[in-house]
């Protein structure tokens, strides 16, 4: 997490002796987080968690900005996980007499560098941008009070690709924006011969320029 922040911090540096430095924001919404637990054939496991709800909370800064055309940095925090209800049964009740909840979050703290490219429109302004992330896990929460053998050894660290689009929303000098992103991992969180673990992410946020 250190070395995320003085990365930022180095970025930010250079951005203003440059005098390139001329907007900054932050951005606040929701992630929808999944994974995909992908077993051996020859296992003949089927395991299909939903998507979880988490926080996402972001600063982002122009390291170049042109009319139509800007390079971002953004330092976030974001909650991932995946969620599954899991039937309860007995020897007497074969089909269940209920269910509870297998949810585990993992939060991270994540750096985006994104080529966005807008149109102005007067009081919108479409964009849509892309590039790589890199994020670090902070901290790990689990519905059961302790991870499984298979979280124990998760991968913290993800790199990846994010790509969306969104709009900036002029409000008579109030600059708001709304956005909507994919975020890819490329490296899986846990790989085994028996088992490889994927994920992905939606997130839904809200935003303002200072």
């Amino acid at each position: 997490m250190k070395n995320l922040i003085v990365v930022f911090t180095i970025l930010i540096s250079s951005t203003i002796s440059a005098q390139l430095f001329s907007q900054t924001g932050i951005k606040i919404g929701g992630v929808f987080s999944n994974q995909t637990w992908d077993y051996a054939p020859q296992l003949n496991i089927i395991f299909e968690p939903d998507s979880r709800p988490g926080f996402y909370a972001g600063v982002f800064t122009s390291l170049i900005h042109l009319p139509i055309l800007s390079i971002e940095g953004e330092l976030y925090y974001a909650q991932r996980g995946m969620k599954i209800d899991i039937p309860t049964t007995t020897t007497t009740n074969p089909d269940g007499i209920g269910s509870m909840t297998w949810d585990t979050r993992l939060d991270y703290i994540g750096i985006a560098l994104l080529a966005k490219a807008k149109m102005n429109l007067g009081l919108f302004t479409p964009y849509i941008l892309a590039g790589p992330k890199y994020e670090s896990e902070i901290a790990a929460h689990y519905s059961f009070g302790v991870a499984n053998p298979v979280e124990k050894k998760f991968n913290k660290e993800r790199i990846g690709l994010r790509i969306g689009g969104g709009t900036e929303i002029d409000f008579g000098g109030y600059r708001t924006l709304f956005e909507i992103t994919y975020d890819h991992d490329f490296n899986s969180i846990y790989e085994e011969e028996q088992l490889i673990v994927n994920t992905n992410s939606i997130e839904i946020k809200l935003g303002v320029l200072l």
